[in-house]
């Protein structure tokens, strides 16, 4: 759960994900849905573990995953479930008060990011506590799992997406599709896309697209060349 970017709109907000995996590590063909304390929300499933990585509530808010905090960790097995389901906790009843309340101790190290139109928040999940952050969300943000990839290639990823972005009038969800998963550039050059030298892969990229008073979400199972797309309009 890997590369994260998030630009801001007019009325809301583009959230773009590529979840690099091991490929046997299998996903749910299409975009679950459930009904949460406040309404319905969605998300393509992982298969092995039950929870998620990205997923959008009809209310507007999303959420999406990364592996590892702000700090280094070794690995302490068992953990107490998959940090997977942490999204599913919030996305069931998405209140950002009392979700600031929950005790993830015992879960591996994560980072997540929360957001509604005109909302933007991060949590930093590490061994030895957790870090809150209110950000700016009228900024675009970029962010590279800090369990999987060295400093230096989060920031070349981290410097590309800036100038990327410098260069485009006005990027668009397709845009960002298209520079999520350019195979052009290697993960040192500032590419997302992993290639066929690495035992992780690209298994998939999800989007969420919030303009005015509705949403598009996007979910591509790329390994096996599924698409699924669910639109609604903000409760």
């Amino acid at each position: 759960m890997c590369s994260l970017s998030y630009i801001p709109q007019a009325e809301g907000y583009i959230l773009s994900h590529n979840r690099d995996e091991l490929p046997n590590r299998e996903s749910s063909s299409r975009i679950i849905d459930e009904d949460g304390l406040r309404g319905k929300f969605h998300f393509p499933q992982d298969l092995k573990a039950g929870g998620t990585w990205m997923g959008a509530h009809e209310s507007g808010w999303s959420a999406c995953l990364l592996n590892g905090g702000s700090v280094p960790y070794l690995r302490k097995l068992p953990y107490r479930h998959s940090r997977g389901k942490v999204l599913i906790d919030f996305l069931e009843d998405p209140n950002i008060d009392a979700f600031q309340r929950i005790d993830y101790q015992g879960v591996e190290p994560f980072t997540l990011i929360l957001s509604k139109a005109g909302e933007l928040w991060q949590l930093e999940h590490n061994p030895d506590g957790d870090i809150w952050n209110r950000l700016d969300p009228t900024q675009s943000h970029f962010w590279s799992s800090t369990k999987l990839y060295h400093s230096n290639i989060r920031e070349a990823r981290k410097y590309r997406f800036e100038q990327w972005l410098h260069q485009q009038k006005l990027a668009k969800a397709s845009d960002l599709r298209q520079f999520h998963l350019d195979p052009q550039r290697s993960p040192r050059e500032g590419g997302l896309l992993l290639g066929p030298n690495f035992p992780l892969k690209t298994v998939s990229f999800c989007q969420v697209n919030h303009q005015g008073s509705e949403i598009q979400f996007q979910y591509d199972y790329l390994l096996k060349g599924l698409s699924d797309q669910i639109n609604w309009p903000i409760r």
